[in-house]
């Protein structure tokens, strides 16, 4: 493969060439990677993006990774330098780049001085700002980060990352004060409609899930490892997770499939095209989310019909008749 060929390829290939070299990343830095499981990883990548559209550009990859890695004698992977291959970036993924570099959110991650040196390496590409595109689709994002919700969600993250138990004080929206709770962070969230951060938790304190909002949570530390023999925070929440998924139809009308991904922004889902006029999403969501969920699932009218679980059904049919 010369280099025209890795200059011009479009987005698709990219993704493939970002696989590759990911993987091949993975065996300088030490991971143990078979011949046969290199290329197994590599054409399911192309198999779960778009079929075999690219599957020339995949068998050229996997033809010429022998200029990169030789296998030992257990039959595994040895790369031919010490050093990562620089991943390649499209002119779409540099756009978007620049638009987070450019976002308040940025600071949560990034310090000032790193942000602005990025910013400078990305002069020459276009400007899109994220801003622009909510307005668009009618979202309002008028929420101000404040120092003291960055300073929570990176200590949010840290523990997450460390598997750390964090502790906490909580003004709750009811206005009820919690003090010095203990909790296992599991993750971050985000949703799109209220621009907000929250994180999902193990309350050790009162032994059950809870769902926090980021921006009213104060004197946030980490505490101790967990102990061994503890169950992990997301075998605690797994518990809690529906058995059913909640799966619902989406009609192509009133930009009702983007609503509805910016309302769910924030669950793990799946969506499958079902023809020109609808879509159907799938979405994993924990007990205490029903709530929240119907109320989101209401706004929408009859632009969306929820498909099953029962139990989520029977919720909102009664939640319609107690409004009437």
């Amino acid at each position: 493969m010369g280099l025209s060929e890795l200059e011009l390829t479009d987005e698709y290939s990219n993704y493939f060439m970002t696989s590759f070299i990911s993987l091949f990343n993975n065996t300088v830095n030490g991971e143990k990677l078979s011949k046969i499981g290199f290329i197994r990883a590599l054409r399911k990548a192309s198999e779960d993006r778009i079929g075999y559209f690219s599957k020339g550009f995949m068998d050229s990859l996997i033809e010429e990774s022998d200029l990169l890695m030789d296998t030992d004698n257990e039959e595994q992977l040895e790369p031919n330098c010490d050093t990562e291959i620089p991943t390649c970036l499209t002119l779409v993924e540099k756009i978007y780049i620049k638009s987070i570099l450019k976002s308040r959110y940025s600071r949560i991650l990034l310090d000032d001085n790193v942000i602005a040196e990025l910013l400078k390496s990305l002069g020459d590409v276009p400007d899109i700002s994220f801003d622009r595109v909510f307005q668009f689709a009618g979202i309002n994002r008028k929420n101000i980060i404040s120092d003291s919700e960055i300073e929570n969600i990176r200590m949010i993250l840290k523990a997450i990352n460390e598997k750390k138990i964090l502790r906490y004080s909580n003004r709750a929206g009811n206005g009820k004060l919690y003090e010095n709770m203990l909790c296992y962070p599991v993750r971050l969230e985000y949703s799109l409609i209220q621009d907000e951060f929250s994180v999902s938790v193990w309350s050790a304190s009162e032994e059950r899930p809870v769902k926090l909002n980021v921006k009213t949570l104060f004197d946030v530390s980490i505490e101790a490892e967990f102990r061994d023999g503890d169950l992990s925070p997301q075998e605690m929440m797994q518990k809690h997770i529906n058995a059913e998924p909640l799966i619902v139809e989406v009609k192509n009308e009133k930009n009702a499939i983007e609503r509805f991904n910016f309302a769910f922004s924030m669950y793990d889902k799946w969506t499958e095209l079902i023809d020109e006029d609808k879509v159907g999403i799938c979405i994993r969501y924990y007990d205490f989310d029903r709530y929240e969920i119907i109320n989101n699932l209401l706004s929408f009218g009859t632009t969306v019909k929820v498909i099953s679980p029962p139990e989520m059904i029977d919720c909102i049919v009664e939640r319609i008749k107690d409004n009437m």
